[in-house]
């Protein structure tokens, strides 16, 4: 009782002092005022006064109160930074709501308004069923009308990168009836109106009117890193499956789309250099590949929403598709004993120089058209056997004095292959590269390489391991949401802390990432597999550390999917009894009413 009394702070000081009072009463027995019940009531005095004083309740009428997320009034995912709010709402409309940018602008934030101005008024209702003895809180009184909401950033550039500064505050006044969003750049003033579209709560019985908390907000984003990992080789994703995907993204605070594009399974990309990559490794042509503009779209779409595109395009191994197109790329497999070619191919030919040729060519034109700072360089589950296999592999083996340690061979690809990235168009990039490529010993430049930490079971050993040899990291291995089971397995996700590890430097984790493989998900369940779960990642990274009541954030998540439904993303319920007033409704379409 003492620990949702003081986290809530739901009540006025006296209030609390009174409360406080009962508890520890309760506590010490109702009649025998012990020396652990006077020491109770003198804290309880004094932390009333305290709190009192902060707030400056004892001179005003709406006291300022410190919310946590255990505040049922406030359903907002991620949780932010700071927020300080009022026991009192104001009511809007979109009919008599202005929302708008002063003084410095950009093509994209005008976007971002134009967007926001629907997006604030979309009715996201719904709740989950409270278990007994919680308290809930509406948020206080209704005392004005809010009008307006103005913007000012001072970066108009558009600039989006791990350098880019996604904070900003929010403040929201009953006296001028106006909320104001204040940002360094254009990218937290899109940050700022998602936070100000979910303080805005519809009411339950009219869709057209909404409240919101009198509160300021000072929020900023924990890690720079905020990633999640979409398939498209296992099973193809349509255009709009994608944005979905982006969308979700954005209105979860995260930041980059890791698009894990084309894998052994099938080459979907098309290459203008190399055009027979997708023609022939693709599942079905065209249908079943992104061109050059619909690349350019989802980059285009990512960017207006703070999404960056950072692809991958796995090698030496998951690169079978290669070969539909180029099958001198691939390295044959043999039979034990050193037989004769058994008909099937394992990785990348590495000790070819064509192969390197190759990549070059490809990975030039990749650099063009994908913008962003990074390439993802896979570098995971290479099999070795069938390197072992090979006779032509294995005399290359001896002549570089390799033994029969096939780590080597990686490493000698890895080192020729960047050296190869360094003289073209990709020069500049930095890039990220599975575990494996660190654990196998390949000597990577600290300054350009960050390593993708994927296997589960030994996580914490490798982040280790990594940040004390001086490389950024990210963490990905706990958040494999393609690892499905029953009941609420998001509550382990959200309670993974990416820097609990022994030694190493933790201040080198740049981030983390969820990840939805592909093997089982497609158009119809690719989204709601991943969402709103990938918001316990996305909260992880973007709020502070302190934030991990598990039991505060199930309304919260619940409130979160219903706001994904609402907006047209196709969400599932995160578990428990709850409801959406406005629920999912699909368009059945019967092929004999066509």
């Amino acid at each position: 009782p003492l620990r949702r009394l003081f986290l809530s702070r739901q009540s006025s000081p006296v209030e609390l002092y009174v409360q406080y009072c009962t508890v520890a009463t309760m506590s010490t027995g109702e009649h025998h005022y012990s020396r652990a019940f006077v020491i109770a009531l003198a804290v309880g005095a004094v932390t009333a006064v305290v709190i009192a004083v902060a707030s400056g309740s004892l001179a005003a009428a709406a006291p300022l109160l410190l919310p946590n997320e255990n505040d049922t009034s406030l359903v907002l995912w991620p949780w932010p930074t700071d927020i300080e709010c009022e026991r009192q709402r104001v009511s809007a409309r979109r009919a008599d709501f202005a929302l708008g940018v002063s003084g410095a602008s950009s093509p994209l934030l005008e976007r971002a308004v134009q967007r926001y101005a629907t997006l604030l008024f979309v009715p996201a209702r719904g709740g989950t069923v409270y278990a007994e003895g919680v308290p809930k809180f509406d948020g206080g009184p209704v005392v004005g009308a809010l009008r307006r909401a103005t913007i000012t950033v001072k970066d108009t550039s558009e600039r989006l990168d791990s350098r880019t500064d996604e904070s900003y505050t929010l403040s929201v006044s009953a006296t001028s009836g106006a909320a104001t969003l204040a940002a360094t750049t254009v990218f937290g003033a899109v940050r700022g109106l998602e936070t100000l579209a979910q303080l805005l709560v519809a009411s339950a019985d009219d869709a057209t009117t909404f409240t919101a908390r009198v509160c300021t907000v000072r929020d900023a984003p924990r890690f720079a890193f905020r990633g999640f990992l979409v398939d498209t080789a296992r099973h193809y994703l349509s255009m709009a499956v994608l944005e979905q995907h982006v969308d979700a993204l954005a209105y979860a605070k995260m930041n980059v789309l890791h698009w894990h594009i084309v894998d052994s399974q099938s080459f979907p990309y098309e290459s203008a250099a190399l055009p027979e990559l997708a023609r022939k490794g693709a599942f079905v042509y065209p249908t079943h590949t992104y061109s050059a503009a619909q690349v350019a779209h989802v980059i285009a779409y990512a960017k207006d929403r703070g999404v960056r595109v950072v692809p991958e395009f796995d090698t030496p191994g998951h690169t079978r598709s290669w070969g539909a197109a180029y099958p001198a790329l691939l390295t044959a497999c043999y039979d034990a004993g050193g037989g004769a070619p058994n008909g099937r191919t394992g990785p990348l030919d590495v000790t070819r120089d064509a192969t390197y040729a190759t990549l070059k060519t490809f990975f030039d034109e990749v650099a063009t058209r994908f913008a962003d700072e990074y390439l993802h360089l896979g570098g995971d589950e290479v099999d070795f056997s069938c390197w072992a296999s090979n006779p032509a592999v294995r005399a290359f083996m001896r002549e570089r004095g390799f033994g029969d340690d096939y780590a080597k061979l990686e490493s000698y690809y890895f080192t020729r292959f960047l050296k190869v990235l360094g003289t073209g168009a990709a020069a500049a990039k930095r890039y990220l590269v599975w575990q494996e490529v660190f654990t196998n010993n390949v000597t990577l430049p600290r300054d350009k390489a960050v390593i993708d930490v994927w296997r589960h079971a030994t996580w914490q050993q490798t982040m280790a391991a990594a940040t004390a040899a001086g490389y950024h990291t990210v963490l990905s291995a706990p958040w494999y949401y393609n690892y499905i089971a029953y009941g609420p397995t998001w509550e382990a996700d959200y309670l993974v802390e990416p820097t609990n590890f022994t030694g190493g430097r933790p201040e080198l984790v740049i981030g983390g990432e969820g990840a939805m493989w592909g093997l089982y998900v497609d158009n119809v369940n690719a989204v709601s597999r991943t969402w709103p779960f990938g918001g316990a990642t996305a909260e992880r990274l973007w709020s502070p550390q302190r934030v991990r009541d598990v039991d505060a954030a199930v309304p919260r998540l619940a409130a979160m999917h219903c706001r994904l439904v609402s907006r047209g993303v196709r969400s599932q319920p995160p578990g428990g009894a709850s409801y959406c007033v406005d629920e999912w409704h699909d368009v059945y379409r019967k092929p004999w009413e066509a």
